[in-house]
C-alpha cells in the first residue's frame, strides 16, 4: 500500500507507520542471518563442470600413462627375449 493513495492524513501515517515496521523486520532478519552466503546455481554448475573436466583429464592422463607403461613393458620384453635366445645360442 502506497502512502500517497490514503484518503487522509490519519490513513496515510497509519500506513507509513506499517512500511516502516516492515522495513525495520526484514533490517533486523537480515542482520541476524548467520547461515552461508548463498551460492549461485550458476556457480554450482560452473562447479560441477570443472569437476568433470577435471576428471575427463585425469582419465586421458592416466590412459596415456597407461599405454606407455605398456610399451615400455612391450620393448622390455622384447629386448629380454632377445637377450635370452643370444645366450642360449652362446651355450649351444
Amino acid at each position: 500500500a502506497d502512502p500517497a493513495e490514503a484518503e487522509d492524513e490519519e490513513e496515510r501515517s497509519a500506513m507509513e507507520k506499517r512500511r516502516r515496521r516492515a522495513l525495520e523486520e526484514v533490517h533486523s532478519l537480515l542482520q541476524k542471518h548467520q547461515a552461508q552466503p548463498y551460492r549461485h546455481g550458476i556457480m554450482r554448475r560452473a562447479g560441477e563442470l570443472q569437476a568433470a573436466h577435471l576428471e575427463t583429464l585425469r582419465q586421458d592422463l592416466h590412459s596415456r600413462v597407461e599405454a606407455e607403461v605398456k610399451r615400455e613393458l612391450e620393448k622390455d620384453r622384447g629386448a629380454l627375449e632377445q637377450e635370452r635366445q643370444q645366450l642360449r645360442a652362446e651355450v649351444e
